[in-house]
Parts: C-alpha cells; sequence; structure tokens
C-alpha cells in the first residue's frame, strides 16, 4: 500500500535548527514537481510558526491544527482545495481524512511519534506515518513524502524502522542543489 501510492524519501539536516530545515522546504519547493504540499509538525504552535516564516518568505500557506474551531478549520481547507493556498502546515488533525485531488508533496517537519501522556510516549508512531504520506496520491497516483530528519540523532534510526516496518525503500536525498537535482531533474 505505501509504495504503490507514495516515493519516500529522507532528507538529512545538520540540525533542528529551523534555518536548515527551511532551505531544505526551499529545495522541495524548486525540484519536487509539488502542485500542493502539506507539512505537518508535531505541536501547534510550532505549525503556526512554520506557516508565518514560510508565508514571509512568499509562500502561499496556511496552518491548521486541532485549536482552530470546527469553522476556521472548514475555512481553511475550503482555501487549499481552492488553491488560495499551495502550502497547508498541520498537526495530525489532518493525518486521516484530508482527500485533496493536487496534494502530491507530503512533507514531514517531524516524525510522527507518540504523544506524552501515551504509553510509548516519545517513540515512533508508524500509523500515523501512513496516514500522513498518503494524504497525497490519491487522485493523481503519486505522491512524493520527505522526511526531515537531523543527522545523527534517533530520527535516522526512526525513518530506517519504518522502511523495514513497512518494506519499503526511503531514499535519502542529499540537501543540496545538486542532490535535488540528480534526484528530480533540474528545477
Amino acid at each position: 500500500m505505501l509504495t504503490k501510492n507514495c516515493a519516500n524519501y529522507k532528507v538529512s539536516v545538520a540540525s533542528d535548527d529551523a534555518t536548515a530545515k527551511y532551505a531544505v522546504m526551499d529545495l522541495i519547493s524548486r525540484f519536487s514537481g509539488f502542485q500542493q504540499m502539506l507539512v505537518f509538525a508535531n505541536k501547534r504552535e510550532e505549525a503556526d510558526y512554520i506557516s508565518r516564516q514560510l508565508g514571509a518568505q512568499g509562500w502561499s500557506v496556511d496552518s491548521m491544527h486541532g485549536k482552530d474551531d470546527s469553522r476556521e478549520r472548514e475555512k481553511i481547507l475550503k482555501r487549499f482545495r481552492n488553491k488560495e493556498v499551495t502550502v497547508l502546515i498541520s498537526t495530525d488533525i489532518l493525518s486521516r481524512g484530508l482527500d485533496c485531488a493536487d496534494l502530491n508533496c507530503v512533507v514531514n517537519w517531524d516524525l510522527p511519534r507518540f504523544h506524552s501522556r501515551h504509553p510509548q510516549s516519545g517513540r515512533i508512531n508508524m500509523e500515523t506515518y501512513v496516514q500522513r504520506v498518503l494524504r497525497g496520491g490519491r487522485m493523481l497516483g503519486k505522491t512524493k513524502a520527505f522526511s526531515l530528519v537531523k543527522a545523527g540523532s534517533r530520527d535516522v534510526a526512526d525513518v530506517d524502522a519504518i522502511a523495514r516496518h513497512f518494506d519499503v525503500t526511503i531514499k535519502e536525498v542529499p540537501p543540496s542543489d545538486s542532490g535535488f537535482e540528480a534526484e528530480f531533474g533540474s528545477s
């Protein structure tokens, strides 16, 4: 199921510093051929912050999370579906139940983890990973899913565990123009 609909990639960043992740977002936007992008963060404050930062850089972006009331969430989703917004930053509130015809790129800003009140707190949440990356590709047939991982952190082992668990290849793409161009062609 995961392999048919989704090409999975990991991109190592030097640190958790958001600047390194924004640089990778720029590479994804220039080389992936995305029409619409859904970016998942684990915390609502982070989703809002990412949205503000990308908006300041000129991206057509909005954010959505559980603190938004249902009417506000519907307005945000309508703008996204109508392509008034091409990038939507969200918590896992959208990991299920979103179908959008032009959504062909999913980014895990953070890998999905069990929350602090869960018995497996901090561990990778495999089911949520699948739900996140399968948000796209339902209509187009193919999604690119990128996981941004801190080099040398537990994220690297967790992405490897995801690949083993689902028996898929998660290809590493170097975080550079040449790395992305070698994988996806010129921008």
